[in-house]
């Protein structure tokens, strides 16, 4: 996912080692300011769960990612808020009931919640994960 919000999914088969002293290619075309924020390996099948600084959570297939040199702005693939970013993305596994979620706030607020509960996050609205306060956003 690159700063400005755009989501890339691409094969592992496009990378390539180099050698010492080599230029890299370049694998996605960014904005004048734009950089990649985050990067997750995963197989096509497999489940990313999307956090925001809000306290909502998105699941999503990996597959669901669109192949785009460019990329798909989230808001294309995701309904989120307008002031929403998501700050974290994270490859799950749903049916693993021992597995739990912690989000922390920059209030000091921790919540700890099975992971399985967030099966329905797949919905395209996301879901509130942790209700937050007035002027609360989770941390990075």
């Amino acid at each position: 996912m690159s700063s400005e919000g755009y989501l890339r999914r691409l094969p592992l088969e496009e990378l390539e080692t180099q050698n010492r002293g080599t230029r890299g290619k370049k694998k996605m075309n960014l904005g004048k300011n734009d950089f990649i924020n985050l990067s997750v390996q995963v197989h096509s099948h497999d489940s990313l769960l999307f956090i925001s600084n809000t306290g909502k959570a998105y699941a999503l297939m990996a597959y669901e990612i669109p192949n785009l040199e460019k990329g798909r702005h989230l808001r294309n693939i995701l309904e989120t808020e307008e002031e929403e970013k998501i700050i974290e993305i994270i490859p799950v596994d749903f049916e693993n009931k021992n597995e739990d979620l912690v989000l922390i706030t920059k209030k000091g607020i921790v919540k700890k919640t099975r992971l399985s509960d967030y099966v329905s996050a797949r919905r395209k609205g996301g879901i509130i994960g942790i209700n937050l306060s007035e002027g609360d956003s989770i941390v990075d």
